[in-house]
């Protein structure tokens, strides 16, 4: 889930245009309009007149919204319509009338999942959830406290919910009571409140701040006995990330930050009046990610200052800066400190280079999502996708369903390399998503290829953008997986890939074959091959001495065949009289090169005569290879 304040928006009658944008970008943008300041209020009336808040999730959107008059609300879109979760016309679920409020740092999104802080008359209070098509509470004021006495009083207003998947972490209070709970999907427990020891230091939690969560693992900020640290309930342990009293500032306090979580892997700011950085906890161990002692990348003299971390797929994005001016967006990858962009890097598809950077660069599977400025204060969205900086909207890209440029924008959002942000112009503002063209092409087999089960054979494939460190790589047979080829092949460098292939000598033949390569981190990023390739079985044949020549005892003669595939480096070869063995030949004879071989036989001058002899050839490591010849032949004397 991503989630960013709209500090510019209204909107206008439900529209969405795609339109293609390739301005001199590395990787070229479907834009799509999800709404502005013309689109009716879905339920209400008029059209949204302003916009507060935005959040994504595999291309379902979730904000809040308002018009004239007073309306206000959350909304969802699905990636095809616009819907109302909860406005002042809401019926509160399990409660009395109408919602009134909802917390302005929400909604929060996981898929099609909306979770909120909503009140409403009568000092109603709550968290509930929409799952795209009913509304339900998650905790209210009704609820008993999960390990507690009594009812909860309140919730937070600060960071809360959150949410992934099915599970949603919230802090609430009741009477002298306060703690963090987890819903994971059926039940709401208790994952610490003030009867709760604090991990590794002394007496019990009295106080709880910022929470986030990733799958079942949650994450806060928590303090007592004039302890404040991070902590992480991973599923089945409460265990302490930081505190006080760990390296590098023992003894020496510092303010922690709002934790980010992906995974088990927690990333969080920290700073005092000595020190200031930012520092990554991967389930066991904590590291520094970038401090005051740390050099900047592609930049002199060390860090001075740092926004708030995001986090995806272990990897870590900032907004990082210099006394002296220097500005930059930075990843670190668990291994290696890198620059995304720093001002000294040109603007893709502008003029100049950047000279000023948002502190809230976000990021999804290895894409790393910013808002960015050059001279004379012009801006725009960009994105880096592990590879390539590309320009995704400027002040001289056309306005989705719209008219003019955009003139100004919004923090973005990003999923996987969908890019969503606020924009306007005067007199229009509006939420936009932008979809990087990125995918895999499978090149090779991609369509009427004649393969033999037993050769090796190289698959290839060309990608756009980021797929990840790595594809898996499957066999389809009349478009169903005949088997996994690969579960981990790695994708490859400067935009194509390959794997080579030893067929096995066992595969079923046939004309309706495939390949599909998928990314393992980002499904969108998957391809099959065009058309259908053939696999044959593999084949030894005998091609002399095969029927009908007369050879004589104690010459020379050469026997000669052919293969497809691999039949192995060596070959037996026996003599038939009547089907029936009568000597081998030649037990290990190479099998040739090139799809065909042969051996010089010295016929034994003792060799019986007869008319019934025939050829046979054998691999002697696969037992697909082997032939005898089509007819028999004679040995005389």
């Amino acid at each position: 889930m991503k989630k960013e304040n709209l500090c510019l928006i209204t909107w206008g009658a439900l529209f969405f245009l795609c339109v293609m944008v390739s301005q001199a970008v590395a990787h070229p943008f479907v834009f799509t309009k999800l709404v502005d300041t013309n689109t009716p209020i879905p339920g209400g009336s008029r059209n949204f007149t302003f916009f507060e808040y935005y959040a994504v999730s595999g291309g379902n959107v979730a904000f809040q919204a308002g018009g004239d008059g007073g309306q206000f609300g959350i909304y969802l879109f699905d990636g095809a319509r616009l819907t109302t979760v909860a406005d002042y016309n809401t019926p509160i679920p399990g409660g009395s009338g109408n919602f009134t409020f909802f917390l302005s740092s929400n909604p929060v999104i996981s898929a099609s999942n909306v979770a909120f802080h909503g009140e409403g008359g009568s000092q109603q209070e709550g968290i509930y959830l929409f799952n795209g098509t009913t509304l339900s509470v998650v905790a209210d004021i009704n609820m008993p406290i999960p390990s507690g006495s009594g009812n909860f009083t309140s919730f937070d207003n600060f960071y809360n919910p959150v949410i992934s998947d099915n599970n949603i972490a919230l802090k609430g209070y009741g009477i002298g009571q306060c703690g963090i709970y987890l819903l994971n999907g059926t039940s709401l427990n208790k994952v610490a409140d003030y009867n709760t020891p604090v991990p590794e230091g002394s007496g019990n939690f009295d106080s709880f701040y910022s929470l986030a969560i990733s799958d079942g693992n949650v994450a806060f900020q928590g303090g007592g006995g004039g302890q404040l640290g991070i902590y992480l309930f991973n599923g089945t342990a409460l265990i302490k990330v930081a505190d006080g009293n760990t390296p590098p500032w023992s003894g020496n306090i510092p303010t922690f930050d709002v934790p980010v979580i992906s995974g088990e892997d927690v990333a969080f700011r920290a700073s005092n009046a000595q020190f200031s950085g930012i520092y990554l906890f991967n389930g066991t161990t904590l590291s520094t990610v970038a401090d005051s002692n740390t050099p900047i990348p592609g930049g002199s003299g060390n860090f001075t200052s740092f926004s708030q971390p995001a986090i995806s797929s272990g990897i870590v994005a900032f907004q990082g800066s210099e006394y002296s001016g220097q500005n930059g967006i930075y990843q670190f990858d668990g291994i290696a400190l890198s620059k995304v962009a720093d001002t000294n890097t040109a603007i893709p598809g502008g003029s100049g280079n950047f000279d000023f950077f948002s502190e809230s660069a976000a990021i999804s599977n290895g894409n790393v999502a910013f808002y960015g400025e050059g001279s004379g204060g012009k801006g725009g969205i960009y994105l880096f996708d592990g590879t390539t900086l590309s320009k995704v909207a400027d002040t001289n890209t056309l306005i989705p369903s719209g008219s003019g440029k955009f003139a100004g924008f919004s923090d973005p959002v990003v999923d996987n390399s969908t890019v969503v942000f606020g924009a306007a112009r005067t007199g229009l503002q509006g939420i936009y998503m932008a979809t990087e063209i990125v995918g895999i092409s499978v090149t090779s087999p991609d369509g009427g290829e004649a393969w033999t089960a037993g050769s090796s054979q190289t698959i290839r494939w060309t990608y756009d953008g980021n797929p990840g460190a790595f594809v898996i790589i499957e066999l389809l047979k009349g478009g169903v997986v005949s088997r996994t080829i690969a579960l981990s092949a790695p994708k490859g460098s400067g935009g194509s890939g390959s794997h080579n292939w030893r067929i096995p000598s066992t595969q079923v033949p046939g004309t309706d074959y495939r390949i599909r390569v998928t990314s393992t981190s980002n499904r969108a990023y998957t391809n099959t091959s065009d058309s259908d390739f053939s696999i044959a079985a593999p084949t030894i044949t005998v091609v002399s001495p095969n029927g009908g020549e007369t050879l004589t005892a104690g010459t020379m003669q050469t026997i000669r065949w052919s293969y497809t595939g691999n039949p192995g480096p060596y070959i037996k070869i026996q003599l038939l009289k009547g089907g029936v063995v009568k000597r081998t030949i030649a037990s290990f004879a190479s099998k040739g090169s090139g799809g065909s071989g042969s051996h010089n036989w010295h016929i034994p001058p003792t060799q019986m005569t007869g008319s019934d002899y025939r050829i046979r050839i054998s691999s002697m490591t696969n037992s697909h290879y082997t032939d005898t010849s089509d007819n028999d032949f004679i040995i005389g004397q």
